[in-house]
């Protein structure tokens, strides 16, 4: 939905876009990915600068953060349904266990409610815990669900698959990975070769290939601007791929790199 509504972009009215998150590199992807693509946006990066704008224009398109530094994202989403109902709102958060997360806007400290039914894999992740495969240097894997995960922290939280404290976690250095995979199922389908050279479109990427010290090749699409940086989030090429997006932590690879010699 989102895809086409910027593809959709390109003719008539000029769109406005706002994008609302507290993260400062977060922003700053957005604004460069957005602007690319003929549609750049205003920032706000707490409530209060969210209210200001939000007085000033209405906006066809919102990505916003649930939880600010001044407030909740509720508020800011109530704003924007009192004046535009229409709104395109694209709510976003690094907190899956913020009280605020799951809320409607007429209860901002509610809870999302438990899903029930299924699998403790299936109730984690629809509580908003991302299933993940932690690679590391030194080739060990560990498969959980990442609890606070934002590139810009140098660590996050992860609650080991089989913990018997569901409140147990323990803290992972990016700096210690190769890569981060989120994945669709923690065991995947062992008989399926994954097409590396499969086409794969998007409107906020640009295809990358990323080569490791072990000599592992990924290729995918990113909507980084240098990934030759700390770290960048890749799509995979193949849409059946088990892994939804990985982060690379491109300091520890051997070579990053946008295809076709394409340079940011």
């Amino acid at each position: 939905m989102l895809e086409e509504w910027l593809l959709a972009g390109g003719s008539g009215s000029a769109r406005r876009i706002l994008v609302v998150d507290d993260d400062p590199d977060l922003r700053r992807m957005l604004q460069h990915v957005l602007t690319l693509r003929g549609q750049p946006p205003m920032l706000a990066g707490s409530t209060r600068e969210a209210q200001v704008l939000l007085r000033e224009a209405t906006f066809d398109l919102v990505f916003l953060d649930v939880i600010l530094p001044d407030g909740s994202g509720a508020d800011v989403f109530r704003a924007i349904r009192a004046t535009d109902p229409n709104a395109l709102v694209v709510l976003m958060t690094g907190f899956p266990d913020h009280p605020a997360v799951g809320a409607s806007p007429d209860a901002p400290t509610g809870r999302m409610p438990d899903p029930g039914g299924g699998s403790d894999d299936v109730r984690r992740e629809a509580w908003g815990h991302p299933k993940v495969v932690v690679h590391f240097l030194d080739g060990h894997l560990l498969k959980g669900f990442a609890l606070d995960f934002r590139p810009s922290r140098g660590a996050f939280l992860l609650r080991r698959r089989d913990a018997v404290d569901v409140e147990a976690a323990i803290r992972i250095r990016l700096a210690a990975l190769k890569a981060l995979f989120f994945v669709k199922d923690f065991e995947g389908d062992p008989t399926y070769r994954e097409l590396s050279d499969a086409a794969r479109s998007s409107l906020l990427g640009r295809q990358v290939r990323v080569r490791f010290r072990d000599g592992e090749v990924l290729r995918g699409t990113s909507p980084s601007r240098d990934p030759g940086g700390a770290g960048f989030f890749l799509v995979p090429m193949d849409p059946r791929s088990n892994n939804r997006r990985i982060y690379v932590t491109a300091t520890n690879a051997v070579e990053c790199r946008f295809e076709g010699g394409d340079q940011p």
